[in-house]
Parts: C-alpha cells; structure tokens; sequence
C-alpha cells in the first residue's frame, strides 16, 4: 500500500515524497511517518499512514499524526476490501484512500466520513412552544431522532436523561434565554420546535443561538407521527432523518463522500424565504459545512449592500481554512434568480477583501431548485446507514433512493 500511496502523491504534483520518514513529538521520542509528502506551490504538507486490518489503532495513530504534524493533511489508507469497517474511522483523517487488491488503483476520498462528536460534559437543547406540545411528545420525538441520529449517520446524540429540554409559553423567552446564558458552555447544539416554518420566533431563536449550531423543526413534524396511518409512518421517519442531516451536518458530521476535491476553494449557497431572510452557507471543497450568516430580506432579491457585507463578514470568519499562499476562488450558488444588486455586491465584497489584503475571485451561479434531496442507498430492509463504500462500477440509479424533504420541512 505504501508504494500505491507513493504513486497516487505523485499524480497529484508532489515531488519531495519519503517513506518511513522520522518526526519528533513533543516529549522528544520519535513517530515514523509511512509516507510524507512536502508541499508547496499550493499544495499541502501530507502525512499517510496505512492500515491492513482496522481496529482502535486507527484512531490512536491519526491521534498522534496530528499532534506530532499541526497543520497537515492527515491520510488513511486501507485496502479496499475494509471500505465498510474503515467507514467507523474515517472522521479520523482528512482524506481516505481505498487501494485494489492489485495495487494498481487508488479510490481517493477528500474529507472521508465524520461523525458528530460529543465531550463528556457536552450536551444538547431542545426548546419547545408548552402551549402547542406536551413534554412526554417532545421526548419521544427526541428519541426518534436520536436513533436516526445513530443508525443512519453513526454519531451518537445526548442521551434523554442529559438533554436540556427548555419550554416557552406565549412567544415568551425569557425562560429560555436565562438557562441559555447558565449552560451555555455546555450546549453542543440546540434544536427548536417551533409553531410553523412562519414562526416569528424563528428569527429570535437564530439570534439567541447565533454561538452554536440551530436546527429548526415545526410541531407539524412531531405530532405527524400520530396523524399518519401506519402504512405512511415513512414520511414522518424520512422527515426526522432529514432534521438529523441538517443538525449533524452543522455539528460537524459528513456523511456523504465526494470522490474528490471540487476545483473552487469555498462554495457559498445563498437562498431566501421571501420576505423574511437571505441565509448565506459556506462549505469547503471537499463538501464539509464550515458556517452560515443571514440577513432580512424585504422580497426574493438580496440588497446590495446586504450581500456585501455578508459575503464579506462570511469569508473574514473563515480564514483559518483558506490558502495562505495563493488567491481564494470562491463559487456561489444562487437559488433562484439573480439580481443586479446581487452581481455589485458580491463585486463590492471582493473589493472589500482585496482592501484587507485578501485577493477573492468569484463565480456566481444561478441554480433554479426544484425539490431537493438527500441520497442514502437502499437495501432489502429499507434505507442503508451512511458508509465509506468505493464508488460503484454499474448503473448507481439502480442502487440508490432519493428522499426528498417532506411535507413538514427541517430547515
């Protein structure tokens, strides 16, 4: 496998590679590093390291890579017969590579799959509106969401008896806002139940928990498990697993894989509730979330000095994932039309980078959403986990189910 990782350093431009290379921790002992790749003229430092069979090692070893290497790409390599088992040690590292058995081919996956991570004494929040829901339909929900959480995408929610569970009554707050400010080193993520997509309070909550990741539902979604008929129990579980993507995705979890980096550096997706606000979502090349901002809108079109400043604000908060040596090409996907205002702002926020010694190119694009979807492969007993999987050799139509957002949106 070495030898594999060697070959595919090359493809991508690297010249300087060493094998077995020695590096000093930092209580003076020495880690040998299977495959090093020195960077530049763009490209990262790279630290390989390969696995023939996976156990806890894994983690252990990209444990230490890091530590001893601050700063570069870590890379896991096993053979490709693992691909299912290397998925529960993928968030380990920043790319996974899957090798044939012949040795001759190399599945480079950028930014393998992550799981959401809680600490000991992390927790998560759920708030809810005491007039339109009872506490025992809340939890119950939070259940239903918690085993999505771990069947579907690998990562393990607060356990009921951990979560912060903080109701309002009235559109009143003030409760919700006083435990807020006590535990707020201790909340993770906060889901809010809310009285329908047009909540006001929408906006207030967004406010509130401006410092952690938000996830909002409606109460439609929790009370659809009991106004379905058990024959179309489906659409209230396809529409929990969505809540769980969206929250996770925040968190920090990846579930689906690309098969390699995207050519621009950022991609920003910009898409509006008419009327109400204008959210602006900042991922990576490599498809990982890195944050989001928003701004009132009076209609579909974003004014121009709002699309400025959140462009400029959204990438000024994002320098710790930016190239250090080279321009920034960032790509933006527009819901909808665009509008003039849009063009000269997004302009005028480069001008505002470039003031700031940060040079920005752009590439704006008009994307016209039908319905959107999320894909998860389908086996005979329903829908499969998320997994590390080379990518398939035959039709993957075939193979794959798209599930659309349901009738009650997690947003």
């Amino acid at each position: 496998m070495r030898s594999s990782s060697v070959a595919g350093l090359r493809r991508r431009g690297y010249e300087r590679v060493v094998v077995e290379r020695p590096v000093e921790r930092g209580c003076g002992s020495l880690i040998y590093v299977k495959v090093y790749a020195e960077g530049g003229g763009g490209l990262p430092n790279m630290a390989v390291e390969c696995f023939r069979e996976v156990s806890g090692r894994v983690s252990r070893r990209a444990g230490e890579l890091r530590e001893a290497l601050p700063g570069h790409r870590i890379v896991l390599v096993f053979p490709e017969r693992l691909a299912p088992e290397a998925a529960r040690y993928a968030g380990c590292g920043d790319e996974v590579w899957l090798v044939s058995p012949d040795g001759g081919r190399v599945e480079c996956y950028a930014g393998g799959y992550a799981k959401a991570r809680f600490s000991a004494d992390e927790r998560l929040a759920l708030v809810y509106l005491r007039e339109h829901l009872e506490e025992e339909q809340v939890k119950k929900f939070y259940l239903d969401l918690r085993r999505t959480a771990k069947k579907y995408l690998h990562s393990k929610l607060s356990s009921v008896n951990r979560l912060y569970l903080w109701d309002c009554l009235g559109g009143d707050t003030t409760e919700v806002r006083r435990n807020y400010s006590m535990f707020k080193g201790n909340v993770k993520a906060v889901v809010c139940i809310l009285r329908s997509d047009d909540d006001p309070l929408y906006f207030k909550f967004k406010r509130m928990f401006r410092d952690v990741p938000c996830q909002m539902a409606t109460k439609g979604l929790v009370l659809k498990k009991y106004d379905l008929p058990s024959n179309k129990m489906h659409l209230y579980f396809d529409s929990v697993l969505n809540l769980a993507c969206g929250l996770l995705g925040k968190i920090g979890a990846c579930p689906w894989l690309l098969g390699k980096e995207l050519k621009g550096d950022l991609y920003m997706g910009v898409d509006t509730r008419p009327g109400k606000v204008a959210t602006f979502t900042l991922v990576d090349n490599r498809g990982n979330y890195i944050c989001e901002a928003r701004r009132p809108v009076r209609g579909s079109k974003v004014e121009e000095a709002d699309m400025r400043d959140a462009v400029a604000q959204i990438i000024m908060d994002s320098l710790r994932v930016l190239p250090r040596d080279r321009s920034v090409h960032l790509v933006m996907h527009r819901d909808g039309d665009v509008y003039p205002s849009e063009e000269r702002g997004l302009e005028e926020a480069t001008i505002s980078l470039k003031q700031r010694r940060l040079k920005v190119s752009t590439t704006l694009v008009s994307v016209k959403e039908s319905t959107p979807y999320r894909i998860f492969k389908s086996g005979e007993g329903g829908l499969m986990p998320c997994q590390l999987a080379p990518k398939p050799k035959h039709n993957p139509t075939k193979d794959y189910t798209a599930y659309p957002r349901q009738e009650q949106p997690a947003f």
